[in-house]
């Protein structure tokens, strides 16, 4: 939808994961056969997303959270407070630390 920002997008070998802005929602792919996995409700505004050892990092403006998604399940695994307006977020090479 026009004007609204983009989606930003994380992925591996294996998935690939979409920030839904609208629906605030995690869209799950399968990368291996491009189907879709599912869907994941996370906070309010889900912007920027990025993947370490088998779990999506995803930065919600609105409700100032990060929220923490298995990949593989779509299980959200935690919830933490985010800041002033977490809009993305990265990981290191090495996957062991996450930058808001």
């Amino acid at each position: 939808v026009q004007g609204l920002g983009m989606a930003k997008v994380a992925a591996t070998n294996d998935h690939a994961v979409v920030t839904c802005m609208i629906t605030g929602k995690l869209m799950r792919i399968d990368a291996r056969t491009d189907s879709l996995i599912g869907y994941t409700p996370v906070g309010r505004a889900p912007i920027g997303v990025a993947i370490a050892q088998g779990k999506a990092y995803v930065a919600c403006a609105l409700s100032q959270e990060i929220f923490v998604v298995d990949v593989a399940t779509g299980a959200v695994r935690a919830t933490l407070r985010g800041g002033m307006i977490p809009v993305d977020v990265a990981t290191s090479l090495a996957e062991d630390r996450v930058y808001v």
